[in-house]
Parts: C-alpha cells; sequence; structure tokens
C-alpha cells in the first residue's frame, strides 16, 4: 500500500512524496481508551504547513470528523465489510497550524477532521487454527476470542472456527447510552435493556444462544456481576475490549470456579495473560514479557502442548506420591514379619531395596511422554479424591494380603525350621530363611506397585511406552525371579540369601514364586480392571486399549 502511494521513506519520520515532503513532528500513541492514534506532521517545502493524520477504529474516528464529510452510506459499508471478515481501520486528516515547541492538546488536534475511507485488512486463518479450536471444544473446554477488533468481523473470525454453531451467528450485547445495553438477536429486532432489567436478560436468551459481547457492554454489566458472570459464561466473541476489561474478565471467570488459560501477542494482551492461570505468548512479542509460556512458534498447537504436558505432569507427581506411600507399606510389612521372627534386614538389603528397587524409578518416570491427544477426562490431582484413596487402600490390602501368603506358606511348610532362639533385631548378620522370603517378596512387590499405579492413559503415554521405565521393570522382575531358584545370581553380602533357603525342596520355592507371581498379576489387573474402570470413566484400561488395537488392525487389513 506503502509502495502504489508513489510515496518513498527518505529516513525516519520522513515520507517523500511527488508535491510535497512530510516530516513527523508529534505523535499521539495509540490509546485503548479513545481507540485511535494521530500524528501531525510539517511540509518540508511549505515552511508553516502542518496536518493531522488520524486513524483508527471507525466508530471512534467518525465522532471526531466533520458530518458533511462522512458519506450517507457510512453505517453500511462497514456492516457490509465487517460481516466478512476484513479488519477496519478508518482514516482521516485536517490541514493544522504550525506547531510550537508546546505538544497541543490531543482534544485539540483530533477534532473537525475530513473523513478519508476505511482501511481494509484481511487476516485469514492459518491452515491448522480451526483444527486446534476443534480438538480443544472436543476435549470440553470452552474456548473464547476477546478482541479489540470490531465485533462483526471477530465474530467472523468465531464462526469460521465452529464456536458459533450452526447458527453461524451471535447475539450481540452492545452498550446502548449511559445506562442500557442493546441485545441484537440474529434475523431479529434489537431489543433495548435498562439497567434496572439487567438481571432480566439471561431470561431474554435461549439455552443455545451464544454472545457476542462488546466492551462498552460489558462495562456498563460490571455493576451486575452475577449477571455479567452468568453471561460470560455463554459468550464466546468479546470485542472491542480494553486490556484492563480483558483481564476483568479472565478474574469473573475464575471468581466462578472456572481454569483459564489465555494466549495473546500484544501490550494489550499483557494484563489478560498475567491475570490467567496459565499465560502464553509468542515469542519476541511485547506480551512474552508478562507470559510464564512463551511458544517458538506462531502456532496455537502450543496450547494443546502446554495442556497435555501439564496433565502429564500432574500424573507423574500423583503416581509418584502413590508409589512412595505404598513403598513405606511393603516397609512397613517387612519390619512388621521380621519383627515377628525375630529378624531383620542386613545393610546391603537396605540399599539394594532402596537403591535398585526405588531410584531407577524416581529417574524414568517422569520420561513417558505426555498424550497427544487432549481428552475429556481430567487428571485425578486430588490424592483425597475416591479414585486415589480406594485405590491406595485397596492396594495397601492387596499388598498385606500377599505379605501373609508369601510368609505364611514358609511358617506352614513342613521343612520349615524357625530360628531358635530368634536373633536380636539390632543383629546385622542376621541371615534366616524368614528374612530371604520376606525378602524376596519386597523386591516384586516393588514392581507390581510401580506397575500397577502408573495412571498413564489418556493423559500421558502407556507404561509400555515408557521405554527405560518398562526394561527396568522387566529386568529387574526378571532378575528378582531368578533369585528363587538359582543361587549363583545371589550375592550374599547385597541379597543376604542362605544356603538354608536353597536347600529346601524346589517344590517349596515353585510354590511360593506362584504366590508371589499369582498376586503380581492380580494387583495390576485389579488396579487396571476395576479400579480405573470403575473411577475414570473416560479412562481406558489396558485390555480395552488392546482390544481396540487390535479392532483398529483388522479394519486395516479388511
Amino acid at each position: 500500500m506503502f509502495r502504489r502511494s508513489g510515496a518513498s521513506m527518505r529516513e525516519q519520520g520522513v515520507i517523500e512524496l511527488e508535491d510535497c515532503v512530510l516530516r513527523l513532528v508529534q505523535v499521539y500513541e495509540f490509546s485503548s481508551d479513545v481507540q485511535r492514534m494521530s500524528v501531525i506532521a510539517q511540509d518540508e517545502r511549505r515552511p508553516g504547513e502542518c496536518f493531522v493524520f488520524s486513524k483508527g477504529a471507525p466508530e471512534r474516528i467518525r465522532l471526531v470528523c466533520r458530518q458533511d464529510s462522512l458519506p450517507a452510506s457510512f453505517d453500511q459499508e462497514l456492516d457490509k465489510l465487517t460481516r466478512q471478515g476484513y479488519r477496519i481501520l478508518a482514516v482521516a486528516f485536517s490541514p493544522f497550524k504550525e506547531v510550537g515547541r508546546s505538544k497541543p492538546a490531543r482534544d485539540l488536534v483530533e477534532s473537525e477532521l475530513t473523513f478519508l475511507g476505511f482501511l481494509l485488512f484481511r487476516n485469514p486463518l492459518k491452515a491448522h487454527t480451526a483444527d486446534v479450536i476443534a480438538k480443544l471444544l472436543a476435549a470440553d473446554c470452552s474456548v473464547k476470542i476477546a478482541s479489540g477488533d470490531h465485533p462483526l468481523s471477530t465474530q467472523h473470525t468465531a464462526s469460521d472456527l465452529g464456536l458459533l454453531g450452526p447458527a453461524k451467528e451471535g447475539v450481540l450485547i452492545d452498550a446502548h447510552g449511559e445506562s442500557s445495553v442493546s441485545l441484537n438477536l440474529p434475523g431479529g429486532p434489537s431489543k433495548i435493556v435498562e439497567a434496572e432489567q439487567f438481571d432480566e436478560i439471561a431470561l431474554i436468551l435461549g439455552p443455545a444462544d451464544r454472545l457476542v459481547m462488546t466492551g462498552g457492554a460489558f462495562e456498563q454489566l460490571l455493576n451486575r456481576k452475577g449477571t455479567l458472570t452468568l453471561l460470560l459464561k455463554k459468550t464466546v466473541v468479546l470485542a472491542r475490549m480494553k486490556p484492563e476489561q480483558k483481564a476483568k474478565a479472565i478474574l469473573l471467570l475464575q471468581e466462578s470456579g472456572a481454569k483459564t488459560l489465555m494466549i495473546g501477542d500484544g501490550a494489550n494482551d499483557c494484563a489478560a495473560i498475567k491475570q490467567a492461570d496459565v499465560g502464553i505468548s509468542f515469542s519476541e512479542t511485547d506480551a512474552s514479557h508478562s507470559a510464564p509460556f512463551i511458544s517458538l512458534n506462531s502456532s496455537i498447537q502450543c496450547v494443546l502442548d502446554v495442556l497435555c504436558e501439564a496433565r502429564g505432569t500432574i500424573v507423574n507427581n500423583v503416581e509418584m506420591f502413590k508409589y512412595m506411600l505404598a513403598l513405606s507399606m511393603v516397609k512397613f510389612f517387612d519390619l512388621f514379619t521380621l519383627v515377628f521372627a525375630g529378624g531383620n534386614f542386613i545393610d546391603g538389603q537396605y540399599l539394594y531395596v532402596n537403591f535398585v528397587g526405588l531410584s531407577p524409578v524416581l529417574f524414568t518416570i517422569g520420561l513417558a511422554r505426555p498424550s497427544r491427544r487432549l481428552n475429556k477426562a481430567l487428571p485425578p490431582s486430588n490424592v483425597l479424591s475416591s479414585y486415589h484413596v480406594v485405590s491406595y487402600f485397596s492396594h495397601v490390602a492387596l499388598l498385606f494380603l500377599w505379605f501373609v501368603s508369601s510368609y505364611g506358606y514358609l511358617r506352614i511348610f513342613p521343612g520349615y525350621v524357625p530360628p531358635n532362639p530368634p536373633r536380636p533385631i539390632e543383629v546385622t548378620d542376621n541371615y534366616t530363611v524368614d528374612q530371604n522370603v520376606v525378602f524376596l517378596t519386597t523386591n516384586l512387590a516393588f514392581m507390581a506397585s510401580i506397575s500397577a499405579l502408573v495412571i498413564g492413559s489418556p493423559f500421558k503415554a502407556r507404561l509400555w511406552r515408557n521405554s527405560l521405565l518398562i526394561g527396568w521393570i522387566v529386568c529387574n522382575t526378571l532378575y528378582n525371579a531368578a533369585l528363587f531358584f538359582v543361587p549363583a545370581l545371589s550375592i550374599r553380602a547385597v541379597h543376604g540369601m542362605t544356603n538354608a533357603y536353597y536347600d529346601l525342596p524346589l517344590s517349596f520355592r515353585v510354590s511360593l514364586f506362584a504366590i508371589n507371581a499369582a498376586f503380581f498379576f492380580v494387583i495390576v489387573l485389579f488396579e487396571d480392571l476395576v479400579i480405573k474402570r470403575v473411577f475414570l470413566g473416560d479412562k481406558i484400561s489396558l485390555l480395552e486399549e488392546l482390544r481396540r488395537r487390535r479392532s483398529s488392525v483388522v479394519e486395516r487389513l479388511t
């Protein structure tokens, strides 16, 4: 547009035209209060001759223009162009007296201007934007557009994104005078609602109506926060919004219990980004200075990425919390059983249990990738929720039965000889068959706990996709299973295994291993097929996912 005008920029702030050279003298920056920007330029070829140029929202430029300079079709053209989705700036100018040393008042400069016309900007949606919005809506996320643009232009964008549903048009709520608002129903007449009737607006609207609200109407409704909050939940477009109004809208939604995410790139988005529970900005934009999350590209795919990463992180924390609790109970059962038997673990066994059974899990459990698909189900973040309470206590109950069954089988075995006399607890070289059985059970119980308590889908990848963690679980489980039968794999100072244990009949060791293996699978399957299916409605259990994958493969093959 600049090149087509035939102008050239000789230096910063100096524009050369065919018949004049304009030098910038004064700048009146854009203000959200007046929604326009103005400059004063002086013609270097004609000393003393200055001009005011102003651009901004058409309805605000109109207020400072001479009426005789406005075309009769101003409103009709503006309505038609905004409904087509154009971003529109109105432009006006006026000759101005020579500027002295002091800066003239803005009200004096922006008055009696001559309307020049509209500047139209086409800003089509990026190819992936509609797909991202569709995924957010499918995950039951409420999506709203907060913009400083004209309400009809923003409504056109919302319609292209599918936010307005089949109607393609929302109910426009705009300011009307000082103390009333107008409701413009699609295909119907406007209805004026006075301040004392604001609480009745919700009764006028239908349950399926989607709202387009302007900043003027928002400001008037602020005195009725209850009504405004109710309307905000039905609003999909907030247009002609000032920066502080965007932040107030987010605050009202938060006070109603909603969790909010704001993404923006302009300086007028900073307050809203800072107010939101999650704020995202694009790199190298004004809003990046106030955003906790900054995207390195201009795609709103980053919204899905942040939400999926956050849910995966929450699940990681919950998994580790439950796992540590479960291990505490396992260790309690260890000591309880060994005290009952008059024994204790040796130092090497304590180190093995904690560093070999626990440390690799701590390092690898967070390596699972978050789910690539945003699901309707929310991660069970409250550790006192019914899901976690039932899951934990049922898990502990099964662990208790496991230890009772494993050690009880040893006690009732005909070839078992109890320690006589029992060794004191403080003795660190307390090698006994009782200790061996408890140690072997403990190792498998650790692996069973992490296998069962990993939540995984739909918040992050399944356990088997975390190659390091599942590799460690498999290797550790196989090694500890082999310790039941192969004395050569045992290091006495570490594992504390005794010849007395390996001298027991093979049938005993096979039966003991069978008891441990049975409880291992019972704990894992009970958590997946019962607990997760009952308490996580949208959670896909392990067998259901395998069934679904098999059906998908069969469909592709046929």
